[in-house]
């Protein structure tokens, strides 16, 4: 599948790989999370590099640029307007992913969000209808759904073979939406929950 986005041309050629030479990134939220993605996408070089971030302590944010030679925005909506970022990593309290999502579709560009995607469900689909109406990709994070112990798990633990509590059922079912790979809150919120 290809997608022009911002004049470069983008090649999918997994759901996990977007080959995109020199993709260059903003990063939205400095936090404990935000600074182990500041992380791995410095590891990424060259196929796509870390150029400017987003926090809302200027200070901790500017002395984090500045270390690691990266633009620094205090303002998201500044992160998201800059010409040198193409596309946008959210890594904040789902509490403000929706404006942001809803500023990066306005500005045509990609995003990928930490999960828990948004405070509901209906708000979920409302950003999620808004990036496919805007053809933008947006994309949750859903890392652990690779993790080997996560994966174990599934593979022996079946809800039809043991019985469980009530509690026991839905913590099951969060997790079985969760390996499904949909974010348990939408899906839950949305009614779905057997």
């Amino acid at each position: 599948m290809k997608r022009e986005s911002r004049g470069r041309n983008l090649s999918i050629r997994t759901p996990w790989e977007v080959d995109v030479p020199g993709l260059r990134i903003g990063l939205i939220g400095l936090g404990r999370h935000g600074m182990r993605y500041a992380q791995h996408m410095r590891e990424l070089a060259p196929r796509a590099t870390l150029v400017a971030v987003c926090r809302r302590d200027a200070l901790q944010g500017a002395a984090f640029a500045d270390t690691h030679g990266l633009r620094f925005h205090n303002d998201f909506r500044a992160l998201i307007a800059d010409p040198h970022v193409d596309a946008v990593v959210v890594v904040t309290p789902p509490s403000l992913t929706s404006v942001i999502c809803g500023e990066a579709i306005r500005a045509n560009k990609p995003l990928l969000i930490e999960k828990p995607l948004a405070m509901s469900g209906a708000v979920a689909r409302t950003m999620a209808e808004a990036a496919e109406s805007a053809r933008v990709p947006l994309m949750t994070a859903q890392t652990l759904r690779f993790d080997s112990t996560i994966q174990a798990l599934e593979q022996y633990l079946r809800p039809d073979q043991i019985e469980l509590s009530f509690e026991e059922g839905m913590l099951f079912r969060r997790l079985e939406l969760f390996l499904a790979g949909q974010s348990p809150a939408v899906a839950l919120f949305s009614g779905d929950s057997r």
